[in-house]
């Protein structure tokens, strides 16, 4: 093997992107994503690999965030998303200069605002790639993390070993994150690969929850869901026993 090939291997990907400061790291064949929509074909049709990129968040700061949002949070979330950002730069820039095609996703463009999309859900990714599946929050949830881990994706035609999809949940009959929701967002329904995003969460009653914590910090941020799952703590696990 080449040196080259040596570094475009999964082993060598993943290595480099964890030596740039990555928690976590995936690859997903992105032809799983027509089974479920045509919206990103273009996309599609030009990169049959997409590496998912995960940075967890900070257990410390989260631990505060079970009753609510805390500005500690809000900067928190903002520097892991540039973290992110400046991985997947790089992680960018490492396959052009091998010749080969790279499209970056930002951690944090929303697009829609008031449907909370982005200009493609990175935990779409995550889960094609294997690395967790979607918890009744609608948030991605990984085995070591929970859903205290925020995503950059990577889009590339490089030719990179693609893990496989997850395809059912894990939180069995976990209803901890419904009861925490403020907005009474999360509907509660158990996630399963190729359900409907609005069969799982109302984002409308989400964004309108978020708009009164705007005020106060100056973000759509939120984190309850994600502060009080117990894949997240060893500390809330204990407190549910």
């Amino acid at each position: 093997m080449s040196d080259i090939q040596q570094e475009l291997s999964n082993h060598g990907m993943e290595t480099f992107i964890l030596e740039q400061g990555a928690s976590i790291v995936g690859v997903a064949d992105t032809a799983y994503i027509k089974n479920y929509t045509s919206e990103y074909n273009d996309i599609i049709s030009i990169y049959p690999r997409a590496l998912s990129i995960g940075v967890r968040l900070s257990d410390q700061i989260m631990d505060k965030v079970i009753n609510g949002p805390i500005k500690e949070y809000e900067v928190h979330y903002t520097e892991v998303n540039k973290q992110l950002d400046n991985i997947s730069e790089k992680v960018a820039t490492f396959l052009t200069s091998h010749g080969y095609k790279a499209l970056r996703i930002p951690a944090s463009f929303i697009e829609d605002y008031h449907s909370l999309q982005g200009r493609f859900p990175h935990k779409a990714i995550a889960v094609l790639s294997g690395l967790g599946w979607i918890g009744r929050s609608d948030l991605l949830i990984t085995k070591d993390f929970g859903p205290r881990i925020r995503f950059a994706t990577v889009f590339t035609n490089a030719p990179i070993e693609a893990g496989q999809p997850t395809r059912t949940s894990e939180c069995g009959e976990c209803q901890v994150c419904v009861k925490a929701c403020p907005a009474n967002a999360i509907k509660g329904t158990k996630w399963s690969l190729g359900i409907k995003r609005k069969e799982l969460y109302d984002a409308k009653a989400c964004y309108k929850h978020l708009l009164h914590y705007k005020k106060q910090l100056g973000d759509l941020i939120c984190g309850i869901c994600v502060g009080v799952c117990p894949y997240g703590s060893v500390k809330i696990i204990r407190m549910i026993e």
